[in-house]
């Protein structure tokens, strides 16, 4: 059984608490329960899941802990086509989603943007709105409404969400 209360730096978020000011989620359960920090990156998130749930049938979790956090990965049938994507990563990640139905997540506030030379010497800090939500099954009515309520909250445009369905 996988759990997420797990003791660290991040908050588990609900449709009815926690959706609010600088919202970060990294992962939705199928349960509609969202992972919130920004202390870890998605695939050590997944691996500390794991760990904590003595679940060994996805990967080999000291394994995993040897790479590096900050490697990038993409998913999708394009991935090979990201320059430094870690395909190994992702390939384990894709099977985990598929058979968990987790949906990653990046967003509303994931990412900090540089304002460019406009700015003069000092970069002007741009908060990121936007909102990328990736799944490989269909979604649960519980992802469903966490979903909406993310949008709806920050009142997101359509130019803000980015829905990513890996088939």
């Amino acid at each position: 059984m996988i759990t997420l209360n797990i003791t660290n730096n991040w908050d588990l978020i609900d449709v009815d608490n926690g959706i609010g000011g600088r919202l970060n989620v990294m992962w939705l359960s199928p349960d509609g329960v969202g992972i919130s920090t920004r202390d870890y990156s998605h695939m050590t998130i997944l691996n500390m899941i794991l760990e904590e749930s003595k679940i060994t049938d996805f990967w080999d979790i000291d394994y995993i802990k040897e790479h590096n956090v900050h490697d990038v990965i993409q998913l999708g049938k394009n991935k090979k086509d990201f320059k430094d994507n870690n395909l190994e990563l992702a390939k384990l990640m894709e099977s985990f989603m598929e058979e968990t139905k987790f949906v990653r997540i990046s967003g509303p506030y994931r990412d900090v943007e540089f304002g460019g030379g406009s700015y003069g010497h000092a970069s002007k800090l741009l908060e990121s709105r936007n909102f990328v939500y990736e799944y490989c099954e269909d979604l649960t009515e519980k992802q469903k409404q966490f979903i909406d309520k993310v949008i709806n909250v920050y009142n997101l445009s359509d130019i803000e969400i980015q829905e990513v369905r890996h088939a």
